[in-house]
């Protein structure tokens, strides 16, 4: 059956979500991209600054020789000014491994290199003055927890966001949510999407008991992991098709009036069955409401082959119980059939009850196989119950014996709704005989008999 407008809206509504998700994601991975592009171009800038401060200090440095030179053969009492006296030259840069803060030309070097951090309350960038740039190394260091490098907590922030969609805000506040974090962000920095991660993390975290909360919620993938191990052709979901279809399920019990099961800890379990949201829909839309929907003698007599004492329950031991849909669809026509039958007067009468026991189980099945549902049954069971206690007093008489209810019933149902020839004859060959015991008597005896006749 078709789902509902309300069910595909759900479905489209978890779809949207999904959407929106990735979108967050690609929107972070733009602007990683960005960021690592200003800071490759940043970087660039730096090697070239260094390069032409050291170009100067070679300069200068060449200059100072070139100037001791001179005063070397100066006259007495001549002068040279000082290279780099007074004019913010590089050409005081101490070595590598000084360990210390220099100022030149507006500058700061530490350890001899342009200086990248906080010192003296200032923050610099390649030693000039200003605010860190947001970049790729500060964004993959936050996701990795790593705090070496000074930088916002953003990938974090949206991290938790995105997880509060699934869970709530109240849930994305637990510790277990850092801990979750701490999982998927190394697998996040080396390459793979927001979903990747946290399909992967959901794998590595299934022992965690620190994240029990976490893999609680998603039991239904590792029951479904844990059947493909076993060798059944089954789907394992991502976290964001099983949401969606977590969703969608919920939407159907709940058009059926079965919200009380629409629960997260109810549908892991029916996920990992296996079950899709299409699935749900059959069960609960060509099962449950059919059950529903009999009238109210046929019902109680059907649901009394189920173990169910209210419709939970019903919904429950159809949803999650050991049958298939196609023999549970079998069986609740069958137990139709049987009840049809007793409300045609059917079967063994029980006194206590005040009710027939109707056909076996093993007939209505037969007649299940033949195409016959419960309007049709119910018709053609009415017919019996006309037929065969004239067919059971007819045989009584041939034969001179008493002959059993059940047994004459069984035979009228193979001869008129199995189409049993051989059976069909019988039958036939019975009004016969009532024909010829009655011929030569009045003619309405005569007509009654032949319409008798006509009706097997």
């Amino acid at each position: 059956m078709a789902l509902t407008a309300a069910q595909k809206k759900a479905i489209a509504d978890a779809n949207a979500l999904k959407a929106k998700l990735e979108a967050q994601v690609a929107a972070l991975e733009k602007q990683q991209a960005e960021t690592a592009a200003k800071q490759a171009a940043a970087k660039k800038a730096a090697q070239e600054d260094e390069l032409a401060a050291k170009k100067a200090a070679r300069e200068a440095d060449l200059a100072a020789k070139a100037a001791a030179r001179r005063a070397d053969t100066a006259p007495a009492g001549s002068s040279t000014p000082t290279a780099g006296a007074g004019t913010g030259s590089a050409s005081g840069l101490a070595a590598k491994g000084s360990k210390i803060f220099q100022m030149l030309g507006g500058v700061l070097y530490f350890d001899g290199e342009p200086f990248t951090g906080t010192d003296g309350g200032k923050t610099y960038n390649n030693g000039v003055p200003g605010a860190l740039p947001v970049t790729a190394a500060t964004l993959t260091n936050s996701l990795s927890g790593g705090s070496a490098t000074p930088g916002p907590t953003l990938a974090k922030d949206v991290f938790k966001q995105t997880l509060a969609i699934y869970f709530g805000q109240a849930e994305a506040a637990k510790p277990w949510m850092d801990e979750l974090y701490n999982l998927s962000a190394p697998l996040y920095k080396s390459g793979a999407t927001m979903d990747e991660a946290l399909n992967m993390a959901l794998m590595q975290g299934r022992t965690n008991p620190k994240l029990a909360d976490f893999t609680n919620r998603f039991k239904g993938v590792f029951a479904l992991q844990d059947a493909k191990v076993g060798g059944k052709a089954v789907n394992v979901p991502t976290i964001a098709e099983y949401y969606n279809a977590e969703a969608g399920m919920g939407s159907v019990l709940r058009q059926a009036g079965l919200g009380d099961i629409a629960t997260q800890d109810y549908l892991g379990d029916v996920i990992g069955r296996g079950l899709s949201v299409t699935d749900v829909g059959n069960y609960i839309n060509n099962i449950y409401t059919e059950i529903q929907n009999l009238p109210s003698d046929i019902k109680s007599l059907v649901t009394k082959n189920y173990p169910s004492v209210d419709n939970v329950s019903l919904a429950k031991s159809i949803l999650t119980g050991d049958k298939g849909f196609a023999k549970l669809q079998q069986d609740l026509t069958t137990f139709e059939i049987q009840a049809a039958s007793q409300r045609q007067g059917l079967g063994t009468y029980d006194a206590v009850t005040g009710q027939y026991g109707g056909i076996k189980e093993t007939t209505a099945r037969d007649l299940v196989g033949r195409g016959y549902n419960f309007n049709t049954a119910n018709q053609a069971l009415g017919q019996v119950a006309i037929e065969a206690p004239r067919y059971q007093m007819l045989t009584e008489l041939s034969n001179k014996a008493a002959v059993n209810t059940n047994s004459a019933q069984e035979e009228v149902i193979d001869a008129l709704m199995g189409k049993n020839a051989a059976q069909q004859r019988k039958l036939n060959k019975q009004v016969e005989l009532e024909a010829g015991r009655f011929s030569g008597k009045s003619g309405v005896g005569t007509l009654a008999s032949s319409r008798r006749a006509q009706s097997f």
